[in-house]
């Protein structure tokens, strides 16, 4: 049964994976859970793919499946990214039986468009739905990780301490709960996490200071247990320095977390839950009267902020250095990150401050990323040359240098030490034709040696390299150049009359 499977990707997960907030700057996605993969044309499949976010990079993915009702077990594997703004992706088929093959490569846009390769088919359609996977924008940093646990206090009566060690309030009829908190820097709130106890429908809102002003809100998934849980808002909410706002939920059933004279202020990056009497709560309805305050308690709740904005990268610029050897020069330089939220951020540069930097240029690649994946990148260049000084005795830089054709002429130089005799580029030292006008006159060139050739040799004693020009004698009454290139790229000429 040969079959050549070329798949037509149809609005791919759009729904799923772009809800109402598909359009919201969101940093990131996560993606977990288990997807269903179903083919339907001449012959119909159905395939379950597990897919795990890749902890390197939370929003790459990847899964592996096979046929549900085929025992050979034919492989599927899928990869891919999603940021708030669409989906990359890559399904590969790998199967034992001849023509069985698909080898996807595309992007689905916010908006369901999908553009690729390979993946077009009457015959053929694609769907990909979840069975029980969620993806859903990543939360970003609170004041508390939804994992933390509290310190055992005195619950004055109330219920607790539970299995987390958080006190807790019962049937105490439908509440408001918040949290005051300002922000250092510009930054977008994405959402809101609660320590939950109440199993009713829970709502969490983000309000001006005064709570008069609802500037977001949504409802919690339905959850059972006590435990952390996150809201994420379908559009995030950008706030400001100088502003008070309050991060809050709604316990319809007047179930609740508390800890009595909690130690405000805390401060975790850009986010402060301010000082005094926090903790914020009201009776009288869905829309809070806040500020009502009871003993400076805490009520589990914190904003979630996404930093959006990369570090501010501090580079060099172009070095130029001199080299030490025939391998280049060290070079050592300084490179720092600073990010709004997470302050001083190390950066990476490759190659790094204190390698050895080849001959010519190289360019120095580096980046900085803060706790919330923002990267910045930047560059500059190293230019490592030699220690160049010009031509010695008893040639002359600035002169044409009068001269036998035919005669060696000894071409005198220093680098800055020994660099090895593998200092020319490739078909240099040359000579070309050159017009008699150079500087203020003819100097006689007093040395000239006993070659059969040119060669190049290096005098550890002095310093000097020494290469012997071999002249032709067809020179003669000609003015010439002679250039000297070097690995460095640099370039030096000296002029020559011949007799």
């Amino acid at each position: 049964m040969r079959k050549a499977f070329i798949v037509s990707v149809l609005a791919l997960v759009a729904a799923l994976l772009y809800p109402s907030a598909a359009s919201a700057a969101l940093p990131d996605w996560n993606m977990t859970g288990q997807y269903q993969i179903t083919f339907a044309g001449s012959y119909f499949h159905t395939m379950t793919i597990d897919v795990i976010a890749l902890n390197t990079d939370p929003g790459t993915f990847s899964g592996t499946g096979v046929w549900n009702d085929d025992p050979v077990g034919y492989t599927w594997t899928v990869t891919g990214h999603l940021d708030g703004s669409k989906l990359d992706f890559h399904i590969v088929y790998t199967g034992t039986g001849a023509g069985y093959w698909v080898d996807a490569i595309g992007t689905v846009a916010a908006d369901g468009t999908l553009s690729g390769t390979g993946i077009d088919s009457s015959n053929f359609s694609f769907s990909w739905y979840s069975t029980s996977g969620t993806a859903t924008a990543l939360e970003g940093p609170g004041l508390w990780p939804s994992n933390h646990q509290a310190d055992v206090t005195n619950c004055d009566g109330y219920h607790g301490p539970d299995t987390n060690n958080f006190c807790y309030a019962t049937g105490e009829g439908g509440v408001e709960l918040g949290v005051r908190f300002t922000t250092s820097v510009p930054i977008d709130v994405v959402g809101v996490r609660i320590y939950r106890v109440d199993a009713g429908s829970v709502t969490g809102s983000l309000w001006s200071g005064d709570g008069t002003q609802q500037l977001a809100t949504g409802s919690f998934a339905p959850k059972s247990d006590h435990g952390w849980q996150d809201l994420v808002f379908s559009q995030p909410v950008a706030i400001v320095p100088g502003q008070t706002y309050v991060a809050s939920y709604h316990a319809p059933s007047g179930d609740y977390a508390f800890e009595y004279s909690y130690a405000f202020p805390k401060t975790v990056g850009p986010i402060t839950a301010l000082g005094g009497v926090n903790g914020v709560y009201t009776y009288c309805g869905p829309d809070p009267c806040f500020p009502a305050t009871f003993s400076g308690t805490n009520y589990w709740v914190t904003p979630l902020w996404a930093d959006t904005t990369p570090p501010v990268l501090s580079l060099p610029s172009d070095i130029t250095a001199q080299a030490t050897g025939p391998s280049g020069a060290v070079v050592t330089f300084s490179a720092t990150a600073e990010d709004a939220v997470d302050g001083v951020v190390p950066v990476v540069c490759i190659p790094a401050s204190g390698s050895t930097f080849p001959l010519g240029t190289t360019k120095v690649d580096c980046s900085a990323t803060d706790t919330s994946g923002n990267k910045a990148t930047g560059s500059f260049k190293v230019t490592v040359n030699y220690a160049w000084l010009g031509f010695f005795s008893p040639v002359d830089k600035d002169m044409l240098n009068k001269a036998k054709a035919g005669s060696a002429i000894p071409v005198k130089f220093s680098l800055g030490g020994d660099m090895g005799l593998d200092i020319f580029t490739a078909g240099y030292p040359a000579s070309r034709n050159s017009a008699c006008v150079v500087g203020d006159g003819v100097d006689p060139i007093e040395e000239t040696v006993t070659a059969g050739g040119s060669s190049l040799s290096y005098d550890p004693s002095t310093g000097v390299y020494t290469y012997v020009w071999k002249t032709q004698k067809a020179w003669a009454t000609k003015c010439r150049e002679l250039v000297v290139k070097l690995a460095d790229g640099s370039e030096h000429v000296a002029y020559f009359k011949f007799t």
